[in-house]
């Protein structure tokens, strides 16, 4: 009877046992190794094919003072290479391991790879996996959507970080909350959003980033220009520019100024060549619908655009002023031919001899105050050879 009775609650222990773990299985590891599969099966195609674009846009606030990045991202692999395409206002840059190349074949070297360290761009998808393995996750789940969160404070924000963006992890180690969320609709994955929080010198600063509409390419949709396989090809890494900080202030100011609809302020144009003397100030809302002068308004109004991709591709020099800071650049021939022509299309059937070319651009406050180029040179007016001079001044308010 004794025997029987010790069998009896040793059973009942192992039952009570089994029972427990059943429920830890079914509340924890199951639902957890459930997620996890979910989540691997959203992630897969993006991280199989090699051929892809998605679209990424980061907001950030810092002290009250708005950034907006919109970019298109495209992977591409051609000849056994991959390329990773940032393309912001159809002005692409190419990421290739560290190297940042741009469409004319100039390439800036980017953060240095170590053995311990992968670069992030190449990675990122596969850091986002990683990181939902690491962490809790929330699910929630609608008629038609799954959200899959991580949501980290303290410590843990830069592990979380290391996971994401380990090369890039030490340069946010104020953000105090951080939370990478998954959306899928259909089965399919719709959006990630990472959204971070940080107190920098006193002021607040709150950053969100959005990657979505992914879609996968056809092989050939998109193709890397020769100019920029060939740099791929060819470069000398050790001979290379960083992507300075200069560099960096002047694509985010140029990239902010693409994106406003219309510019306050005035333009004006300057030129001194023989007969032809003038110095004409224009309100910029209405200068390209002025029909009295034989200037080529449209492609003045868009000088700004071209003068940022001269910056990107030229060598320009950076001094911090009262103002703000002042970036300088050389004109090339061509550049100089056809702004030239833009503001006195009588010489463009003459012979010109463009001596100088010189464009500035000033930054105040993180925006484009100005743009001001000048030229000289002569041009051969039939029998004599005439000198010249023309400028063009943007003043933005």
């Amino acid at each position: 009877m004794q025997k029987r009775k010790v069998i009896n609650i040793t059973v009942g222990i192992i039952v009570i046992l089994l029972f427990g773990f059943l429920l830890y299985f079914g509340t924890k590891v199951y639902p957890k190794l459930r997620i996890g599969k979910e989540i691997s099966n959203l992630l897969q195609p993006i991280l199989t094919q090699e051929n892809q674009s998605m679209h990424m846009k980061v907001t950030t606030d810092i002290g009250g003072e708005p950034f907006l990045l919109d970019s298109d991202i495209y992977m591409v692999k051609e000849e056994e290479q991959k390329y990773l395409v940032l393309e912001q206002m159809d002005f692409p840059v190419y990421i290739v391991d560290d190297l940042l190349l741009l469409e004319n074949g100039n390439a800036f070297q980017l953060a240095k790879q170590t053995e311990s360290q992968s670069h992030t761009y190449d990675n990122l998808f596969v850091q986002i996996a990683a990181a939902y393995e690491m962490f809790d996750i929330t699910c929630v789940k609608t008629d038609s959507e799954s959200g899959y969160s991580i949501h980290v404070t303290g410590e843990q924000v830069q592990e979380l970080l290391a996971k994401v963006m380990p090369a890039d992890a030490k340069k946010f180690d104020s953000i105090e909350k951080l939370q990478l969320v998954m959306v899928a609709q259909n089965d399919k994955l719709d959006r990630i959003e990472i959204t971070g929080k940080a107190e920098v010198n006193g002021k607040s600063v709150q950053i969100e980033v959005l990657i979505s509409e992914f879609r996968k390419l056809e092989a050939g949709v998109y193709e890397i220009p020769e100019t920029v396989k060939h740099a791929v090809k060819t470069v000398d890494r050790d001979t290379l520019l960083n992507l300075t900080e200069d560099l960096y202030r002047l694509l985010v100011a140029f990239e902010q100024f693409q994106k406003k609809e219309s510019q306050d302020g005035t333009v004006t144009l300057h030129a001194n060549c023989g007969l032809i003397n003038f110095t004409n100030t224009f309100d910029l809302e209405t200068f390209q619908q002025n029909e009295t002068t034989s200037m080529n308004t449209e492609e003045i109004h868009n000088l700004p655009a071209m003068i940022a991709v001269l910056c990107m591709e030229g060598e320009i020099r950076c001094i911090e002023s009262e103002e703000g800071f002042e970036y300088t650049l050389s004109l090339d021939e061509e550049s100089m031919q056809k702004i030239t022509g833009m503001v006195i299309p009588e010489v463009v059937n003459y012979v010109m001899q463009l001596t100088d070319g010189v464009s500035k651009v000033t930054i105040e406050e993180n925006r484009i105050s100005s743009i001001e180029i000048s030229i000289k040179g002569n041009v051969n007016m039939v029998i004599t050879k005439v000198p010249m001079e023309v400028s063009v001044e943007f003043q933005y308010e």
